[in-house]
C-alpha cells in the first residue's frame, strides 16, 4: 500500500506467532498491533499463544532469541534467531513500535481499544477459528477506507478447530 494512501500508517497482525510478520510490517508501518490467537472455547491447545507472545517480546527487546531444534529423539541442536537490526537494508525498521498481546480473533477488542488499520494480516488463522463468520463480519470495522486485508491460510478446516457447520 503506498504511503501517501494511508490514513494512520498502522498495521494489524492477527495470528502473529513469534512475531516474524509483525517485525517485517514494522519496516513499512509506523505502528503494528500483533496478537496470537487464544481460543477460549478450545479444550486442548496445540501450541501456547502466551509462549509465542513472550518469545516475540524477547526478540523485540534483545533482537535475538535462543532455542532448541529437535533433531531425533532427545537430540537437539541449539540455534539463534536474530532480527536484522544491523542490516543496512532495514534502516527504516521500527521494532519498538510493535505491541504484542494474546487475543481472541472471534472476540476482538473494541475499536476504541484497538483502533483501525491501513493493513490487516491474517496468518494461518481463518480455518482455525471456531466461528470464522463472526471474525469475517467484524473485520471490516477495523479496516480504514482503502486499506488492505491479506489472508494466508492452508484452508485445512479441521473439525478440532472449526465445526463443519461453521
Amino acid at each position: 500500500m503506498p504511503k501517501n494512501k494511508r490514513i494512520n500508517n498502522r498495521a494489524l497482525d492477527i495470528g502473529c506467532a513469534v512475531g516474524g510478520s509483525a517485525f517485517e510490517l514494522s519496516t513499512s508501518f509506523q505502528h503494528v498491533e500483533a496478537f496470537d490467537y487464544r481460543c477460549i472455547y478450545q479444550t486442548h491447545a496445540p501450541y501456547s499463544s502466551e509462549l509465542f507472545i513472550q518469545t516475540a517480546r524477547i526478540m523485540q527487546q534483545e533482537h535475538k532469541v535462543f532455542f532448541k531444534l529437535p533433531m531425533e529423539g532427545d537430540i537437539c541442536e541449539h540455534a539463534t534467531a536474530v532480527l536484522p537490526i544491523l542490516n543496512p537494508s532495514c534502516t527504516n525498521s521500527n521494532f519498538g513500535s510493535i505491541r504484542f498481546f494474546v487475543g481472541d480473533a472471534c472476540n476482538m477488542p473494541s475499536i476504541q481499544q484497538l483502533g483501525t488499520f491501513d493493513a490487516i494480516l491474517c496468518s494461518n488463522l481463518l480455518c482455525r477459528l471456531p466461528d470464522p463468520m463472526a471474525f469475517l463480519g467484524a473485520l471490516p470495522n477495523y479496516l480504514n477506507i482503502g486499506g488492505v486485508v491479506l489472508f494466508v491460510s492452508p484452508y485445512s478446516w479441521l473439525e478440532e478447530y472449526t465445526l463443519s457447520s461453521s
